[in-house]
């Protein structure tokens, strides 16, 4: 699974559902999802909530890879208005 995360809602909404399905996926609990992730409980909780303004890009992409999930980024030239 590939999941872009950009600073767009749209973008970082997928990413959020992706690691969302994955645990659910999996049948994790909140408490079995923290020690795989190497995230507190609240984390977890804020994160299955939509609460996504609360994470920074390094803590989404450190989350996903933790869960096996393959992100990737992209960084292109802003074009002129």
């Amino acid at each position: 699974m590939s999941t872009r995360i950009s600073r767009g809602d749209m973008c970082a909404g997928r990413w959020r559902s992706s690691v969302e399905q994955h645990i659910r996926v999996k049948g994790w609990s909140q408490t079995e999802a923290t020690r795989r992730l190497g995230v507190t409980q609240p984390r977890i909780s804020d994160l299955l909530l939509g609460k996504i303004n609360l994470f920074g890009p390094d803590s989404l992409v450190n989350i996903a890879t933790a869960a096996g999930l393959h992100v990737e980024m992209q960084v292109h030239e802003l074009k002129p208005a």
